[in-house]
This record gives C-alpha cells, structure tokens and sequence, in this order.
C-alpha cells in the first residue's frame, strides 16, 4: 500500500498503474534484511550510505521489470531506460517505523521476519 501510494501520490502514476508496479513488491524480499537495517540506522538517527529502492524499469522492446536495489546498483543494471519508477523503499519503512511509535505499535517481529 505505501509503494502504491508514493507513486500515485508523489510521481503521479494513476492509480491503477501505481498499484499494477506495487503487485510487484515481492522483490522487496530479496533485499529485506537490508531494507530493515538501513530504515532502523535512520530510525536511531543515523546515517546510510545507500538506501534501498523498489523500482519498476522500462527499457526499449523489453517488457517492464522490477527489481529491488541499491540506486547505484539499479543505474549500473540497466543502462538507456525509457522509465524508471522508482520508491525509496528505506524511507518508506523509515515512515513506517515512525508511524508505528507514535502509536505505540510494537513492529519487532515484522522487521525480522522474511517470507
């Protein structure tokens, strides 16, 4: 739900489409350990040297793709794309962490788990 949101809202993807490139999110996954640390070290106030995105990626006669990377590592992949949507997906679980303490939510089994 918040993939879809940050590219309905923010990149202005219809909300269709917003939600066909979220349905790809499992790819998050492969990256969650990852994706948990670095939302935890800004959580504490800390600093990250390369976040973790999603993104779906367009490149001329191939079907769209997603994948699950650093912003370097996701360039370095895909050379000459015709789009790439991208969610920052450390800052999305950032606001996550956030939102669940101020409401008092404990999240601790959902940031260790991996499905």
């Amino acid at each position: 739900m918040e993939i879809a949101n940050e590219f309905a809202n923010k990149q202005g993807i219809s909300r269709t489409v917003a939600a066909q490139h979220a349905s790809r999110g499992f790819m998050i996954d492969q990256r969650w350990a990852d994706v948990a640390a670095t939302s935890n070290d800004l959580y504490q106030g800390g600093n990250v040297a390369e976040e973790i995105f999603f993104a779906v990626i367009e490149l001329p006669g191939k079907k769209p793709r997603a994948v699950c990377d650093t912003l370097t590592e996701i360039v370095a992949a895909n050379p000459n794309p015709t789009r790439i949507t991208l969610c920052n997906v450390t800052r999305a679980a950032f606001e996550m962490r956030k939102r669940a303490a101020r409401h008092k939510i404990d999240l601790g089994d959902f940031w260790g788990s991996t499905k």
